[in-house]
């Protein structure tokens, strides 16, 4: 809600402040601009709101709206498969557990061994892509130890949606002026699609 004069009010206030000095000057030049109901519609409009009702009081000299934020369903639809588009992921794995030899003999034993500092003492783990060090396995098999196996992979939900929110500052690193990604709820959505893929 906000109150303004309106433009109808600017001689009466200008010379009740500068000329019979009745009121406060200093709160007269704050008034940079007096707002009619067609400005305050236009002003709205440029800050996503919506004016809600509008009325004038004291004689027409001031006015008083009310405005709330206008809701795209679009937005909410969108948020909405943005989040559960990695949640289903999730779902899938906790429902079905990933019996794979790769999930079992590979990434939980490398994460055992990266746990378990008396067996691996003296080996070494170059790190890089198709290794044998444990950095990124051991979180997994930490989390599945506590959590239980199905359980255990919610740290793969957290880290796809950190995964995806990193994607997405990237992309608008690159792309500031693709405006499809200006709200980060369709980075999300635009992103998760990819892992769907």
């Amino acid at each position: 809600m906000l109150t303004t004069p309106t433009p109808n009010s600017k001689w009466l206030l200008e010379f009740l402040a500068y000329k019979m000095k009745l009121i406060s000057i200093q709160e007269i030049k704050d008034h940079k601009k007096y707002y009619d109901k067609g400005e305050i519609k236009k002003l709205a409009k440029e800050c996503k709101l919506k004016l809600v009702d509008y009325k004038l009081f004291q004689l027409g000299l001031n006015s008083r709206a009310i405005l709330e934020k206008i809701i795209k369903y679009f937005n909410v639809v969108a948020l909405m498969l943005g989040l559960l588009i990695p949640l289903a992921l999730f779902l899938n794995r906790f429902l079905i557990p990933d019996i794979s030899f790769d999930s079992v003999n590979y990434h939980l034993y490398l994460g055992f061994k990266g746990v378990n500092w008396q067996n691996n003492q003296f080996e070494f783990y170059p790190t890089g892509i198709h290794n044998f060090s444990t950095i990124l396995d051991v979180p997994g098999y930490v989390l599945s130890e506590v959590f239980g196996y199905r359980l255990g992979s919610i740290g793969s939900l957290i880290f796809l949606y950190l995964s995806i929110y990193v994607v997405y500052k990237i992309f608008r690193l690159y792309k500031p002026k693709f405006s499809f990604l200006d709200k980060w709820w369709s980075g999300l959505m635009f992103i998760s699609m990819f892992f769907i893929i």
